[in-house]
Parts: C-alpha cells; structure tokens; sequence
C-alpha cells in the first residue's frame, strides 16, 4: 500500500482499535496479536518506518527474531525470498507516484507481484489487501496532478492481480473503493471539455516542485521543466510575486507555491473542484473470478466486507436487505 501499512485501512483488517489515529498500537498489535501462537499477517509493504521503529519500540528488531525480513527499498524487496517480510520504504506514507524514485522506492504493482509470489504456496490459499491510499490524499488536495498518477499506479496493480487470477482461475479479486473526495469537475471556466494533456505534461506533484524550487537559483527553470508547457506571463508573474516574497517561512512559500501550480494546472486542464472532503456519491466495485456475480448491483458498502467474510468461510453469501 502507499500510505502507512498502519493506517486505518490496512488497520482495519488486522488490529482492532477505538482511534484510527493509534499508529503505534496499531503496529504494535500486528506483531502481538497472534492466532496458534503464530502472527496474523504474513507480508506487509508499505509505508510508516517511524510507527515500527520508535524510541519505546522497535518492531522491525521483533519481526526480524520471528523470521521475518525487513526491507527498506526496492532492491531489498526484490532480493528477499523469505515468505514472510516487512517493507517500509518511508517514514510515514510513499512519495506519490510521479515524484517516487523507481529505483528506490517500489510501485504498488510491484509490491502486489512481490507479495503474490510470497503468498501463493499452493496450499490453503491467501487473502491480499491492496490499497492506493493516496488516490484520496491527493483529492482531498485538490491535487489532479497526484490523482492521475495515483491512479496510474492503482490501475497496474489491479492488472497484476487480475493477470495472476486469470492464470491461477481460482482467485476471486475485488476493487472498490470506501467513498470518492474532491468533487472533482470536468470541463470548467465556461468551457464545456477537459484537458487531461496538460496534466500528463506535468512531471512530479505541484508540492513537489514547489520544493524543488526552494533548492535552486534557478527557480523558474525548475517550474518550467517540470510543467513542460509554456508559462504565460501572467503565471510567471504571479510565480515569481510569491517566490519573491521574503517574510514568508519555508512552508508558507511551499504552500503557496504549490496552490498557485495547481490552479495553473486546473485552468488550462479545465479541472474544477466541489470541496476538499469526501463526497456522497455511489462508488463502483469490480469483481473477477469464482463468486464475482455475488458483487453485481446495488449494495450499502459494509455488505462487501460481509460477502468476502462468507466466501473465506466456504459459505454462499447472504444479506438480509439484499437487492
């Protein structure tokens, strides 16, 4: 996953906790929980370095004593043959997509192929977990540069699993989501199209490359290689304005940087935003494989969990208010 392996999603399947906010307990119960004295979870990758390795604790020490592998980058990952390991390749949540090292850090179809290779022993089965966490972060940041390319990310991963379904032809994979964020818009400014390719011109995050600019004198150069199509002067004014303010702080500057590419990305894209939480809207859920026909139709979103509850018991689901 890319955001924290204990975050409330991941968390969610293998801890039980009153606050979603108890990083550290949460992390803490993945290695003391255990079911005939063995541990719950056999492969974690992802991100949250700084919930396992703390000055009270260190989990990664205790993982690694019970046989585990503890990796940090993606060389390592790939190195490892161990059934069982534990992947964090950041402190807290990954770099979004675009603005991660392919060389360090994994994509999450990497991590999905990684760990189906480790989980399918050919005996009882597995169930696997996938999270594109940062889909929703960077909704919620109104940030349709990170959203295209999280989503890029999720997609591939859901093509590995789709891919090692086909071939296994006994492997039931399901993609949902809890609720979309950010109301996003297409085809604003009293213009009724969106223009995705000047999102796809756009090599890292807005953030990231306002970053980027507080490390060079060039600064200008950095926002113009990075967005690959040309500046008006009107944005290049307004640019400049806010790097040339010097009674901002290094985050003020960073902030503001950053919403000022991301309205320039949205105007010339034509990306529109109704709020910076979630929204209400149904969202879709895809099934393939054995048991997929059980997920057709109109369900409240607890019923998924439920359904998979059923099938990993060998029952035929059932919901009282099925429709």
């Amino acid at each position: 996953m890319t955001a924290e392996i204990s975050h409330a999603t991941p968390a969610g399947f293998a801890a039980h906790i009153q606050n979603r906010t108890e990083y550290a307990e949460i992390a803490n119960q993945y290695f003391d929980d255990t079911i005939n004295g063995q541990h719950k979870i056999d492969v974690m990758l992802g991100g949250g370095r700084n919930h396992f390795i703390r000055d009270d604790r260190n989990l990664t020490k205790e993982f690694q004593a019970h046989g585990y592998d503890i990796v940090h980058t993606k060389q390592e990952l790939l190195n490892s043959t161990h059934p069982h390991v534990l992947g964090l390749f950041s402190e807290f949540g990954l770099p979004m997509a675009v603005d991660r090292w392919s060389n360090v850090t994994p994509s999450l179809a990497e991590m999905v192929g990684n760990a189906i290779d480790r989980l399918n022993t050919g005996d009882q089965g597995f169930f696997l977990m996938v999270e594109g966490s940062q889909i929703d972060w960077a909704a919620h940041h109104q940030d349709i540069v990170g959203i295209i390319s999280e989503i890029d990310d999720y997609a591939k991963a859901f093509e590995t699993a789709i891919e090692f379904a086909k071939k296994d032809g006994n492997t039931l994979v399901i993609s949902t989501s809890d609720h979309a964020t950010g109301g996003m818009t297409m085809g604003v400014n009293n213009i009724d199209s969106w223009l995705p390719a000047y999102i796809r011109k756009i090599q890292s995050t807005p953030e990231h490359i306002a970053q980027l600019t507080q490390e060079s004198n060039d600064w200008i150069q950095v926002i113009q290689d990075n967005i690959q199509f040309e500046l008006s002067s009107t944005e290049q004014n307004k640019l400049r304005a806010i790097h040339n303010t010097y009674v901002y702080t290094y985050e003020e500057k960073v902030s503001r940087l950053t919403d000022a590419i991301k309205e320039i990305v949205d105007r010339r894209s034509n990306t529109g935003w109704t709020t910076g939480n979630h929204t209400g809207e149904d969202v879709n859920v895809y099934a393939y494989g054995p048991a997929a026909q059980y997920f057709s139709g109109w369900h409240e979103n607890s019923d998924t969990g439920k359904m998979l509850k059923a099938l990993a018991a060998n029952q035929t689901p059932h919901l009282e208010d099925e429709n």
